[in-house]
């Protein structure tokens, strides 16, 4: 193949790849768009929408966050994605996929704006350049630098974050990895035994690829093999043994724009018959300005990671211009993994019938001690990371009592961009749907619950790897005050009666 045929084969393998996540991904919003965005669900998207935050982008649902139109954009960006990955429409199809997900993550922060979302989509932008300039080795070349921000910065977070915790560099972060991963894959109980020498090399492994691996790429083309299949397999691990969406599916997948030409051809004559793949064609018209104008959005990308490292080394306020870029979702300090928690935290909702405290065990979430999440990925249910990051990463219990103030006006900073302000509006509206018989938010529990219950409270449990038949062992850490349904039923801020 010439140099133009690789470069085309590997747009078009790229496009596809990023076609199908995108789909993987906006399938698992349209499992999940009643009991979180809809109306009736947790965090509605047009309460979103309508409060008061100045750095939000315009999306689709800027003109309408009803549930009609959540259906429409999510379902469209879905066929869109599809007929991108059988070649029909690609520019239509794969723009219209990232408009729908772009609009969920802005409608849904605090839930749809995890590293995952925010790099899908980026990598989106990049296989739109690849679209309009197929021929051009340039989107790959921003793609893959791309790929390296994302592996430095996340070593950098993990490196300044030694200061505070030695985990990385003592063999503790590995040793318990995979116990505390949001949501635990199949193999993590057998890894949970690896020996600590071995853990520890492990740590310092990932730490190696991630810090060195972006300037050893630059190197001779037997060390970036070497780093690129390490990387590899380093996703395989994270796929093996924690469940994390897309992210390390969008990470095979970004490993493309990082392989030599010899690796494209290859893997092209392997598919290209089978997969009945054709080559992408440049778009008639003045290809080099589009091209220009795709690689110039990619660049600012790149280089907004400039306020990204700034922010590293101080807390950035609501005016920082990293606030503004992350809303946009153009960047995003991608800190996977800085800290590893010593010890799993579970937070579960109990309530009160008949005289008796009972549990209520959330779908994908760990909970029962003789039961394990398993394959979950590609699939990304957002209420057991929502409840993990509130728990595990020590903000406690969320507050079951409604609140007082109205949000939609005063433009709560955490419900707008933290995590914490929407977990505890998601554990308030759980909470009010096992008060509720009718509530059809109870579908997002495991086991059959009780219709006349009287009050709710959260219980903090600490989660470790039993030693027994049960695949778990738990203490008690702490336990809020009940509340009473009568007080649940009032309605959140800005909700109607």
């Amino acid at each position: 193949m010439t140099p133009t045929e690789t470069n085309t084969a590997r747009a078009t393998l790229f496009v596809r790849a990023i076609a199908l996540l995108f789909l993987v991904a906006l399938l698992s919003v349209i499992f999940q768009l009643d009991l979180l965005l809809a109306s009736n669900g947790l965090l509605p998207a047009a309460d979103r929408m309508a409060m008061d935050d100045p750095t939000r982008p315009p999306t689709l649902f800027s003109l309408s966050a009803s549930d009609l139109m959540l259906w429409l954009v999510t379902v469209l960006g879905a066929l869109g994605a599809l007929v991108t990955l059988f070649g029909k429409l690609p520019r239509a199809g794969l723009a219209l996929a990232w408009l729908a997900f772009h609009g969920v993550s802005v409608a849904g922060a605090g839930l749809f704006d995890l590293v995952a979302d925010t790099l899908l989509i980026q990598l989106g932008l990049v296989a739109m350049a690849m679209l309009w300039a197929p021929r051009s080795p340039w989107p790959r070349r921003l793609g893959a630098l791309l790929i390296c921000k994302v592996m430095f910065e996340s070593a950098l977070h993990k490196v300044l974050g030694v200061a505070h915790d030695g985990g990385w560099l003592n063999g503790a972060a590995m040793g318990s990895f995979f116990e505390v991963a949001a949501i635990p894959g199949p193999l993590a109980p057998s890894a949970n035994t690896l020996a600590q020498p071995v853990l520890l090399l492990v740590g310092w492994g990932v730490l190696f690829i991630e810090l060195l691996g972006p300037f050893l790429l630059l190197g001779p083309p037997r060390v970036r093999r070497l780093i690129i299949v390490s990387w590899l397999g380093l996703m395989v691990a994270i796929i093996s043994t924690a469940n994390f969406g897309v992210l390390p599916y969008t990470m095979l997948a970004a490993s493309l724009l990082l392989i030599e030409d010899g690796w494209i051809e290859g893997l092209w004559t392997r598919v290209a018959t089978p997969l009945r793949l054709k080559l992408t064609e440049a778009p008639g018209g003045s290809t080099r300005v589009v091209a220009w104008i795709q690689g110039a959005i990619i660049g600012l990308i790149l280089c907004s990671s400039v306020q990204v490292g700034l922010d590293l080394l101080s807390q950035p306020g609501p005016s920082s211009p990293t606030v503004w870029l992350h809303s946009w979702r153009i960047a995003t300090p991608y800190s996977m993994f800085r800290n590893i928690p010593a010890e799993r935290m579970e937070m579960q909702l109990e309530y009160e019938a008949d005289g008796t405290w009972h549990e209520a065990h959330l779908k994908h979430k760990v909970g029962p001690t003789d039961e394990h999440p398993g394959v979950v990925a590609p699939h990304h249910p957002r209420l057991p990371f929502l409840f993990w990051f509130q728990a595990t990463l020590g903000r406690g219990l969320p507050d079951l009592t409604p609140p007082e103030a109205d949000l939609n006006h005063g433009g709560d900073e955490q419900l707008v961009r933290g995590s914490s302000g929407a977990a505890g509006r998601a554990a308030r509206g759980l909470a009010r749907a096992l008060c509720e018989p009718g509530d059809p938010r109870r579908a997002a529990f495991t086991s059959p619950l009780a219709t006349n219950a009287r009050a709710v409270r959260a219980v903090l449990w600490s989660y470790y790897y039993g030693s027994g038949p049960e695949i778990w062992s738990r203490e008690k850490v702490q336990t809020s005050n009940p509340v009473p349904c009568e007080a649940l039923m009032v309605p959140e801020p800005g909700e109607s009666p």
